[in-house]
C-alpha cells in the first residue's frame, strides 16, 4: 500500500509541474522562472531545470528517487506528506475515466 501511494504521488507531483497552473499560478510562474516559454502553442526550454519541469517523464524520475529517499530516512513522515497527493491523482484518474464527469 505504500508503493502505491508514493508512486501516485511521484505521478501527480509529476504532473503539477509538467503542465498544471496550480493554486495562484505558483507552477506556471515556476516555471517561467526556470525559463520555460509558450510561443505559437510550443512550449520550449533553455536552461535544463526548466527542460527537467516540462518533462513529466523526466521529473517522475529524479521525484521517485527523492521519495524512495525520504521513505527510507523517515517512512511514516513520507507517507503523511505523500497521501494528499496520491488521493489527488485517484481524483484525477477517475475524473478521467468514469463517464459523468463534467467538463469546464
Amino acid at each position: 500500500m505504500e508503493f502505491i501511494i508514493l508512486a501516485l504521488a511521484t505521478w501527480r507531483v509529476s504532473s503539477l509541474l509538467a503542465s498544471e497552473r496550480g493554486p495562484w499560478g505558483v507552477l506556471e510562474r515556476l516555471r517561467a522562472w526556470a525559463g520555460v516559454r509558450y510561443r505559437d502553442g510550443q512550449v520550449g526550454a533553455d536552461p535544463e531545470f526548466g527542460k527537467w519541469l516540462i518533462c513529466a517523464w523526466c521529473s517522475s524520475i529524479t521525484l521517485g528517487v527523492a521519495a524512495a529517499i525520504l521513505y527510507w530516512l523517515l517512512d511514516d513522515i513520507a507517507i503523511w506528506l505523500a497521501l494528499p497527493f496520491a488521493l489527488s491523482a485517484i481524483a484525477c484518474i477517475l475524473s478521467e475515466v468514469l463517464p459523468w464527469r463534467t467538463q469546464v
